[in-house]
């Protein structure tokens, strides 16, 4: 008898929509998880066994990673299955390659990775498991998508935006910490509601005493370039700092920035206003190519890593690309 094929899944670490990615596929197939950033998943897939059915979630590709990508897409496929599903732009001519290396892909930027994986493997998940989907389409800010608007439409909506919002913030204020993310993923695959997972609620509520200190001081540490603000800031999640950036500066953009003395690189966070015409995501993949960086996104949210030398660069870029 043929042996039984283990199955991994790898998603993105950082927000919402990766970890409920990871307990969407953990709850219908079984798998383990493991957590990657775009720095380690060719790492993280290098140690899975060749054999395997590999599910790969949240974590959207560019030109720094591509290549090891499809190499390892290659390994796993020649004995196992691989399927690779995320929403951020994929040229067609990558999409076609890593379709060739013998991945599945679904890929479409009109819902969050949540929504897809949900929609994936329904059949092997109950319904109130949409809730996870819903989830990660609000605090990825895609709770537009047709999907997304028909999973949310089924439940009440105050009690998906509140579930919802207090897992943001406490994996925004856990910093990564992985035991924590960890348990995040095992218990929303147990169906356990966000409020009820431990540490869940007092990370929330610590972070949301941090959020309030940042709205009364972001206007004396960021500044306003015009049609985007700008500041540097120590929090884990930049994302929210971006939007608080926002606000206080009537801007279409903000940017965050945190400084890395360890490795001379920078994180840096983009949010537009749901107004905003400028897809940030393009901008910031052309803008790390140029850099010798990596990024990438959607629509009106992405990330950055570049060198911290070419900071003030990567600011006269961003003005140019804002003012096309």
């Amino acid at each position: 008898m043929p042996r039984k094929k283990s199955t991994a899944c790898v998603a993105h670490v950082k927000d919402v929509d990766g970890l409920a990615s990871a307990a969407l596929v953990k709850m219908a197939t079984g798998s383990s998880v493991a957590l990657a950033d775009y720095g380690d998943l060719i790492d993280v897939l290098s140690k899975i066994e060749s054999g395997s059915e590999v599910f790969v979630c949240d974590l959207g590709m560019n030109e720094i990673i591509s290549k090891g990508f499809v190499g390892e897409i290659k390994r796993l496929s020649k004995k196992g299955n691989v399927t690779y599903i995320d929403h951020h732009p994929l040229p067609p001519s990558l999409m076609e390659e890593i379709s060739k290396a013998g991945a599945k892909v679904i890929n479409s930027p009109n819902e969050c990775s949540g929504v897809l994986t949900y929609w994936h493997l329904r059949k092997n998940l109950p319904r109130r498991a949409a809730l996870l989907a819903c989830y990660a389409a609000v605090t990825d800010y895609m709770d537009n998508g047709p999907k997304a608007q028909e999973f949310i439409g089924g439940f009440d909506r105050q009690y998906i935006l509140m579930e919802a919002t207090i897992l943001s913030f406490a994996i925004a204020y856990s910093g990564g910490n992985e035991n924590f993310l960890m348990r995040v993923v095992d218990s929303l695959a147990d169906m356990k509601p966000p409020h009820q997972i431990e540490g869940v609620v007092e990370f929330a509520q610590r972070h949301a005493e941090k959020m309030n200190e940042l709205l009364l001081t972001i206007g004396e540490t960021g500044k306003s370039y015009g049609k985007f603000a700008y500041a540097e800031s120590e929090e884990h999640s930049l994302g929210h700092v971006a939007n608080l950036l926002i606000g206080e500066f009537q801007v279409p953009v903000g940017v965050a920035l945190r400084r890395d003395p360890k490795n001379g690189l920078s994180e840096v966070s983009m949010r537009a206003h749901f107004k905003d015409r400028h897809h940030l995501g393009g901008i910031a993949g052309r803008m790390a190519k140029k850099l010798g960086g990596a990024g990438g996104g959607h629509a009106k949210a992405c990330g950055l890593r570049i060198p911290t030398s070419r900071i003030p660069q990567f600011l006269e870029l961003l003005k140019q690309e804002l003012d096309l």
